[in-house]
């Protein structure tokens, strides 16, 4: 069978005045229109940036000229090697919404950052795969570089607390909501009015979440106080503005009352004031801190995986096992102060 036609790249319709030969389809037009193709599925904007550091770093190399039609392992393993020996540092200008300049530092690239970078490439490829553009994806014949293993940071249910309560108001229903529901940051960003139902005396309700980055979307239910929280949250704007708050609205703007750009700074001045800085902690540890309280609430790993939206269980269960990690630690804890005693333990009684 023949495989998909030479990719090419052409500046005019053919036939026009304008045509121009036709030029080899590059790796980086394969990186450019993935790009393209996530910021229209809504992915969130330091997301792309970070795909636009790792595509402008690749732009760098003499990978992104390969016609992607002819990349080999080979080539995959000479950028690897390439990207390690550099490190580069993305700069927003100011104003600028995209193409963030990369500037070279003088440190080697870690193995996490290489993979990162590969990961692109790979989506990007495996893209054209899917829509027959592409026979073969080759970043999937290359073995991803050894990680250091990060741990997984969760928050026990007192600093929880305090982080909600160390939330300025605007940040306060954000990071609520990742406590009491796990969803991913741009998860919950997407979210309008019209993706909430309010339950009727129990106090609970439904969110409807779309997850782009495993492509499934569900129905979740939440807590009580979550529940507070939202319509706190709306009846206060519908009274400042003296006007219903529309359906289409996001759930969660800024100070500004525009949609969250970046979180970064508030959330790490709510880890200050809390107490909770140096630790590690980022958004997504509330995504890990409603895991391991849900398991340790008695839920079952099944039911962890359809709320959290993992289409594989095996993720999953990475939390259980936090949680016996937690299990064992307490345990260990147990420590009542009586010293072992002595001998095997029995005790005959005196001789009758």
């Amino acid at each position: 069978l023949a495989g998909p036609a030479a990719l090419t790249m052409q500046s005019a319709a053919p036939g026009t005045a304008a045509e121009t030969p036709a030029r080899p389809f590059t790796v980086l037009d394969a990186i450019d229109e993935y790009i393209a193709s996530r910021e229209a599925a809504g992915r969130m904007r330091n997301t792309l940036d970070s795909y636009r550091g790792h595509r402008n770093a690749i732009a760098q190399s003499p990978l992104g000229t390969v016609p992607a039609d002819a990349v080999t392992p080979a080539d995959i393993e000479a950028f690897r090697a390439w990207r390690r020996e550099r490190s580069w540092k993305t700069v927003r200008r100011p104003g600028e919404v995209k193409d963030p300049d990369v500037t070279e530092v003088a440190r080697a690239a870690s193995n996490a950052t290489v993979n990162r970078a590969l990961m692109v490439l790979g989506a990007s490829l495996n893209r054209l795969v899917k829509l027959g553009r592409l026979r073969e994806n080759p970043v999937l014949r290359v073995v991803k570089a050894r990680e250091a293993r990060q741990p997984r940071v969760s928050l026990t249910k007192d600093e929880a607390r305090r982080l909600i309560e160390a939330s300025d108001p605007a940040l306060r229903p954000l990071v609520a909501a990742g406590l009491y529901t796990g969803a991913r940051l741009g998860e919950l960003l997407r979210l309008t009015w019209a993706d909430v139902t309010f339950g009727s005396g129990s106090g609970t309700g439904t969110i409807s979440l779309f997850r782009p980055k495993v492509g499934n979307a569900s129905r979740i239910p939440f807590h009580p106080r979550l529940a507070e929280e939202l319509l706190r949250v709306r009846e206060s704007r519908a009274r400042k503005r003296g006007r219903p708050v529309p359906d289409d609205e996001p759930i969660f703007l800024s100070s500004y009352g525009r949609a969250w750009v970046t979180i970064g700074g508030a959330f790490k001045k709510a880890l200050r004031t809390a107490g909770l800085e140096g630790r590690g902690i980022v958004y997504h540890s509330l995504r890990h801190t409603f895991a391991v309280h849900f398991l340790e609430g008695g839920a079952a790993v099944t039911d962890l995986q359809g709320i959290l939206g993992h289409a594989d269980l095996t993720t999953t269960q990475i939390y259980a096992h936090m949680v016996d990690s937690r299990t064992r630690a307490s345990l260990v804890a147990l420590d009542y102060g009586a010293p072992a005693a002595t001998g095997d333990g029995a005790d005959p009684g005196p001789a009758r």
